[in-house]
């Protein structure tokens, strides 16, 4: 459907620009389409002061409304541009040119701003960019700088080789301390060591984490990712705890201060909780109490982590009912077996049951049931088919009153039957809502806490 859908908006993409007289063809396999554009003979200015002509642009559509410039070169380095409202090719001209005056303008502030730092500045001919060389061992090292307090880290270097997990760490913000060049150049090379050791201890705990045995598809078990709510300045930001955890497959939701980790539960429903046990004028602590408090939450595991052993915080962690005390820094690979048992085998139910009757129907709508508990984490059904184990199926959840269905992907973990009465029954776990579905699914939750059960 999905496809189908894509499909659809390409051929009207396809349709407009035809019609302004642009060739646009279909990528090979791909899901955009390429066409040339002739510019007129105006030249753009330049931050060198030398004006620069380009006979035409071809560019890739992305979605049904930006387009990206691949050549000429020079303009590959400019940001997606808009032009779903474009009626001509005239107009699309008109906005490129726009965004090349932007990056022109953006270049003289960043210049103005390297040369007050005393920066060895280099304007780049091939692109609109700055650059300037960094004290690495490789001479023809060059950081790039694309608009004022932006620095753009250099592939060569410390980095050389080296596939960073995000893109956005390619980026370097700059800080308000600097006062010179020398701060400049000491932060990038700092930052690039950093890296470049992150990835190092990434690879090794890839080669050292235990390999998944090989299992025939049909028998493999059907596993939701867990997820982890971390919470803390230090811990949110600690690039190489969260590449650590989703190495092992765990999602990772942030909170920098216990209101965000708090107000996280209202749309989503972690398994787990890392929190710092400094968060200001919270204490981690009183994270444990306040998250119990939620609609339905009955207990989720919080492990706080200091940043050096305090004996007396860790008897007072364990007597407030936290899971585990652990000190910074955290080496996932010594803890990951620990971690598993918790999201994996809870001691106590995680979640609150309602015995609350809603109408659930298959995919394909044909077959019926009524669910007996409802919670975040799953619901209970009565049926007259069996449902196999590790069946992973999508259902539509009726929503009373209103008539709101939720659509949701649940998997059958336990089944059992009353005897002499032919009912069935099926626990279901939930693996993922449609769209926004979980939180609206936790917002009737939270509505059952108001209703007096008979």
């Amino acid at each position: 459907m999905q496809i189908a859908e894509e499909g659809r908006r390409q051929a009207v993409v396809r349709r407009r620009l035809l019609g302004m007289g642009l060739d646009a063809r279909p990528i090979p396999g791909g899901r955009a389409l390429v066409a040339t554009l002739a510019l007129r003979p105006d030249p753009f200015e330049t931050l060198a002061g030398v004006p620069r002509r380009f006979a035409s642009v071809t560019f890739a559509t992305v979605g049904d409304d930006r387009i990206k410039c691949l050549k000429p070169g020079a303009l590959f380095h400019l940001p997606l541009i808009r032009i779903v409202d474009c009626q001509s090719p005239l107009e699309i001209e008109t906005r490129i040119r726009t965004a090349w005056q932007v990056r022109v303008e953006a270049l003289r502030r960043a210049h103005r701003w390297l040369e007050k730092l005393g920066a060895e500045i280099e304007i780049c001919e091939d692109a609109p960019v700055l650059a300037f060389p960094i004290g690495v061992e490789d001479r023809h090292s060059r950081a790039r700088v694309i608009e004022s307090g932006r620095v753009v880290l250099p592939g060569r270097g410390p980095l050389s080789g080296v596939s960073l997990r995000r893109a956005e760490d390619r980026v370097f913000p700059a800080s308000p301390s600097w006062a010179s060049a020398l701060d400049l150049e000491l932060a990038l090379t700092t930052r690039l060591e950093e890296l470049a050791r992150l990835d190092a201890r990434l690879q090794r705990e890839e080669r050292l984490a235990p390999k998944p045995e090989v299992a025939p598809p049909a028998a493999a078990p059907l596993q939701r990712p867990a997820r982890i709510l971390v919470v803390g300045t230090r811990l949110s930001s600690d690039r190489s705890l969260l590449e650590s955890l989703r190495l092992r497959a765990y999602e990772t939701v942030a909170a920098r201060t216990a209101q965000e980790a708090l107000k996280a539960f209202e749309s989503t429903s972690p398994e787990l909780v890392l929190a710092e046990t400094h968060l200001g004028r919270f204490e981690g602590i009183e994270l444990i109490p306040s998250l119990r408090g939620i609609p339905g939450i009955e207990e989720v595991p919080v492990v706080l982590v200091d940043d050096r052993l305090r004996p007396e915080r860790r008897v007072a962690s364990r007597k407030a009912g936290a899971a585990g005390y652990l000190v910074r820094p955290i080496e996932v690979a010594k803890i990951a077996a620990g971690i598993a048992s918790l999201v994996r085998q809870p001691r106590r139910r995680r979640f609150t049951r309602y015995p609350e009757r809603l109408s659930v129907r298959n995919a394909k709508g044909e077959t019926a049931f009524l669910t007996g508990d409802v919670g975040r984490g799953g619901m209970f059904l009565w049926t007259d088919r069996e449902l196999p184990f590790e069946n992973l199926e999508r259902y539509s959840i009726t929503l009373p009153v209103i008539g709101e269905s939720l659509g949701v992907q649940a998997e059958v973990v336990h089944r059992c039957s009353v005897p002499g009465s032919g009912r069935r029954g099926a626990g279901l776990r939930f693996h993922g809502f449609d769209a926004d579905g979980e939180a609206r699914w936790i917002r009737y939750l939270r509505s059952l806490e108001h209703v007096p059960t008979a």
